[in-house]
């Protein structure tokens, strides 16, 4: 019989730690792959409370944290494994939401083997274990002598999502004919047809606590009890009053007025005199402005002013 190994058989260094649970995905991922937990038969909701269970956590040494959670390493899922995912999620997306089959009814899933997949730049010393001897051997980059794991807890609906995340740092001609990009592909492209909120999961599934399949919906604002009965809820349309529309006149009795009593005044302002009835003011001619800058011209000076004030009382106190 083979050994199994687990992830847990993986260290950093010859110096094997006990291992530490490690969350796979993320809760974004929820929004990156919206149709992927309706193509895998799941419920409303149940992709993402999913995460915080075992089925996302991986047990590993704690100085791979960091290398597993910025993706420079993997456990990509057999080729086996991911063509009976495949084979799930073209089932699904051809069923009605009531005939969706869940991805734990499958039991080759629960046991698929994985592969250590690492980042081209990632060059980094492995050290293995062996399960049943305690022998410890070193890898060293692509690790293609590392054997096949079989992961603890971790299930392949999580363990795929990781994988793809890590193809976006490779060349697009590598992975376009992969099997997992292919799937990740082709829910992408039946989005409208694997909707979230439409999936339903068989009666009392492993995965989800028992209920109904039809849930009744009904109004936050009304209370349900023993008696009440559902009934549509008619609201009252409001009435548009449609206002009276308004007749232009052309000619403004109240301006014409104004202007009657304006043409009779000559010393208005220019900004109040009409429009239509302007006053014409006198204009003074030629020979009067000529009178009068003759009469400028001629116009004593001060000091003439001056001199014949002196005159005039000089003469005055003379004659006291």
């Amino acid at each position: 019989m083979d050994d199994i190994y687990t992830e847990d058989c993986l260290s950093a260094s010859p110096d094997f730690v006990p291992s530490e649970k490690q969350n796979i995905v993320k809760p974004i991922a929820v929004a990156a792959y919206p149709s992927h937990g309706a193509a895998c038969g799941m419920v409303i909701s149940e992709f993402r409370h999913s995460m915080d269970g075992p089925l996302n956590q991986l047990h590993l040494d704690p100085r791979l944290h960091e290398d597993f959670r910025n993706t420079s390493l993997s456990f990509c899922p057999n080729e086996t494994s991911l063509t009976t995912l495949f084979e799930l999620v073209r089932l699904n997306t051809g069923c009605p939401p009531a005939m969706r089959r869940h991805y734990s009814s499958i039991a080759s899933l629960h046991t698929a083997l994985h592969t250590v997949t690492p980042d081209p730049n990632y060059k980094e010393t492995l050290y293995l274990r062996h399960p049943s001897t305690g022998n410890i051997t070193s890898h060293v980059y692509p690790y293609t002598s590392l054997p096949d794991f079989r992961l603890r807890t971790a299930h392949v609906v999580f363990t795929i999502l990781h994988a793809h995340v890590q193809t976006f740092g490779f060349p697009t001609y590598l992975t376009y004919d992969d099997t997992l990009v292919r799937i990740i592909r082709y829910c992408r492209s039946m989005r409208d047809s694997l909707q979230p909120k439409m999936a339903l999961a068989p009666p009392n599934s492993p995965q989800t606590p028992p209920h109904s399949n039809i849930m009744l919906i009904v109004s936050r604002k009304r209370k349900m009890g023993p008696d009440t009965q559902l009934m549509p809820i008619c609201k009252r349309a409001r009435k548009s009053v449609t206002p009276p529309l308004r007749v232009h006149r052309s000619g403004n009795s109240l301006c014409k007025r104004k202007a009657e009593v304006c043409a009779g005044q000559t010393d208005l302002p220019p900004s109040k005199c009409p429009r239509n009835g302007a006053v014409h003011v006198s204009v003074e001619t030629k020979e009067d402005l000529a009178l009068q800058d003759t009469r400028m011209k001629l116009r004593p000076s001060r000091t003439a002013k001056t001199i014949a004030l002196a005159h005039t009382a000089a003469s005055l106190r003379s004659s006291r």
